[in-house]
């Protein structure tokens, strides 16, 4: 197993692949919008405008946790391709 020894990935570009090899596996692993409006109620209209925004349904799309360096965020993608529909400064656990 590789250690990383504590640098941060972005140190380590031999690691990086094309986000198209892993969109679908990021749609798999997504979990419905619906779970980030519940954890975090008082961001309800943010989510709703990112949806009305994106021209599908919020049964269409899912979120993945970011973890960023000063600020865990919510990344939005279509489920049935992976596709980033947008990045919310939402905290997403």
């Amino acid at each position: 197993m590789v250690h990383f020894r504590g640098l941060d990935l972005s140190l380590r570009p031999h690691y990086y692949v094309p986000y198209t090899q892993v969109a679908a596996k990021a749609a798999a692993r997504a979990k419905p919008l619906g779970i980030l409006a519940q954890r975090q109620p008082d961001q309800a209209g943010v989510i709703k405008a990112l949806v009305a925004d994106s021209g599908r349904r919020e049964d269409e799309l899912g979120f993945l946790p970011m973890k960023a360096r000063n600020k865990d965020m919510s990344v939005v993608v279509a489920l049935n391709t992976g596709e980033v529909i947008g990045i919310l400064r939402i905290y997403p656990w």
